[in-house]
């Protein structure tokens, strides 16, 4: 026997999928959640070792779980989710284990994974993540819709945020080690007239400017986010170490014919990221170092 789809549900979807021909997405109802999904979608049921639901695309997924089913990986009692997956700078592999988005809704955790430019299929699981609301029903199931409409925005935390500060800063470090410039353009905002790379405000050939820029610096490497502090609304600032190619700490000595007390050595600085037009930007300049 169908269960009745909730009318909030039909309320909610109409919107959030108009124009897109409503036969061509079904719902999925528990005693959990119901939400709305493509038909080219397919859903995997949470398991013993993965307690999350799957909602997985040709190009990205979505998983819907509560952080308290997960054991944490030191005490292995249940605690915080973590994704346990150690950057690797390439996109391709971080689009599969490391979450764009950690959204929260209700009582759910909620992480999408995405290529980085890939803005029709973060367009359509933010659409999946906006259909989900509260469900009374007992029993799973799915069922064609036939009027979808107005979204629920997710609730994002200040914990969501500033993990997304964090990984847009490790993300653009990340590009610029490995001589990605463009890539790390569009994580950068300079947000002072910064002399060595006031050609960036001037110029047409940005990623040519900030490739000099690192190439005469050396500063351009990896980062490690040890703390992540908001100063303001939307605006994080983060304490930083850096490693060198071959993996040691990256310490930024004394210069220019300072001595070590006139200019002593430091490995931890400090980074600003700030959200900007809803995209999170580092704002602060890789080191300057003549």
């Amino acid at each position: 026997m169908k269960k009745h789809i909730p009318s909030t549900l039909i309320t909610i979807t109409t919107l959030i999928f108009s124009g897109c021909g409503s036969t061509n997405f079904q719902t999925y109802s528990s005693s959990k959640y119901t939400f709305v999904y493509p038909k080219s979608y397919s859903i995997e049921e949470p398991t013993e070792s993965l307690p999350a639901l799957i909602v997985r695309g040709e190009k990205g997924r979505i998983e819907i779980f509560k952080n308290a089913d997960f054991p944490d990986p030191v005490s292995k009692t249940l605690g915080e989710r973590s994704h346990e997956y150690s950057s690797s700078g390439i996109e391709e592999f971080e689009s599969q284990y490391v979450p764009k988005e950690k959204l929260k809704v209700n009582d759910y955790d909620i992480w999408t994974f995405y290529l980085e430019n890939d803005e029709p299929t973060k367009n359509e699981l933010n659409k999946i993540v906006k259909s989900i609301v509260s469900s009374s029903p007992t029993e799973t199931q799915t069922q064609d819709i036939q009027e979808p409409t107005q979204p629920i925005a997710p609730e994002i935390t200040a914990k969501d945020e500033s993990e997304k500060a964090k990984e847009t800063l490790v993300s653009f470090f990340n590009y610029l080690s490995l001589n990605e410039f463009e890539k790390a353009l569009t994580l950068f905002s300079l947000d002072s007239q910064f002399t060595p790379l006031e050609e960036l405000a001037q110029g047409n050939n940005k990623a040519e400017v900030l490739e000099n820029y690192c190439k005469a610096t050396k500063t351009c490497l990896k980062a490690t986010v040890l703390e992540v502090k908001q100063i303001a609304d939307y605006e994080y600032n983060l304490v930083v170490q850096f490693s060198n190619k071959d993996g040691s700490l990256y310490i930024f000595g004394p210069c220019c014919g300072a001595t070590e007390k006139e200019m002593p050595s430091k490995n931890k600085f400090d980074f600003t990221v700030k959200k900007i037009d809803n995209d999170f930007k580092v704002t602060s300049a890789p080191l300057y170092r003549p």
